[in-house]
């Protein structure tokens, strides 16, 4: 399997979920249901030609809460910050939901990275209180929460051991502060998961959010600029999509682009055939 690290040729990295959920599935992805989501990736796949396979799994977990009721009246049982996404994470049926659909994505796709992509252990906690106590709900989020959250992050993703992940990017929330290496140490319990399973680890920074230099705690980082010691997976701006022009492009690049929800099919397929020969 070649992964993000060690690839020898460029990869196109897609977020396509709201685009493709409006083009293909009449704006109901099926993430309910192994089968059906695994045949709808086949259908998508075939469409875009992405070269790597992301599960986002922040949708899985905001469907299934929104589906499970008792779910989120448990989550929202104690008012301490980290007890909504402890709850959550500690969901059996959720896990065997998701070990059933990444093994179907595992056996459709067995010759491609396949990414779990998830909040950061600092954005999982807001994320989560904002499915127990409504999506405006304010929650402090400090270096405790964090590192606590980790832990059940990390007994989390050990129930993903066999099922044929890659690599594992975690996402940063817009307006968080910097990536340091102090908030690197709080993430230490997923990252060990990771190096345990041989995983790649990446972290996403979207536009506004730094990091600083030489996180070597990373095998990639998708954002605007490259940070010594990680693979660079550089993030397309939203104004490609209107203007068919990517600034300062280098051969060789792996790209990470999100799709515009309300992308004309044809300009779609345009700009991708662009990404894929810049």
């Amino acid at each position: 399997m070649t992964t993000l690290q060690a690839s020898d040729t460029p990869l196109l990295w897609l977020d396509d979920a709201a685009y493709t959920e409006r083009l293909l599935a009449n704006g109901h992805t099926p993430w309910l249901d192994s089968g059906e989501y695994v045949a709808y990736r086949r259908k998508v796949q075939g469409l875009l030609a992405a070269d790597v396979r992301a599960v986002p799994l922040t949708d899985f977990l905001r469907a299934w809460a929104k589906s499970h009721e008792a779910l989120v009246s448990s989550m929202a049982a104690k008012s301490r910050p980290v007890f909504p996404a402890r709850t959550l994470l500690a969901d059996d049926a959720l896990r065997a939901h998701l070990v059933e659909t990444l093994a179907g994505l595992r056996s459709a796709f067995a010759d491609a990275p396949l990414v779990l992509a998830l909040p950061s252990p600092c954005a999982m906690v807001r994320f989560a209180w904002q499915l127990a106590f409504g999506e405006n709900a304010e929650v402090e989020v400090g270096g405790d929460e964090t590192d606590s959250c980790a832990v059940y992050l990390a007994e989390f993703l050990r129930s993903f051991e066999s099922v044929g992940v890659d690599a594992l990017l975690l996402e940063e929330a817009t307006g968080a502060g910097p990536v340091t290496a102090e908030r690197l140490d709080w993430y230490q319990p997923v990252l060990n998961v990771a190096r345990h399973y041989r995983w790649d680890i990446g972290i996403q920074l979207p536009a506004g959010v730094d990091a600083e230099d030489g996180l070597s705690a990373l095998s990639f980082v998708v954002g605007a600029q490259a940070w010594e010691g990680a693979v660079h997976v550089v993030r397309v701006p939203e104004r490609f999509w209107e203007t068919g022009t990517l600034e300062n492009a280098r051969d060789g690049q792996h790209r990470f682009a999100t799709v515009p929800p309300d992308g004309v099919p044809e300009t779609v397929l345009e700009r991708l055939s662009a990404l894929r020969g810049n």
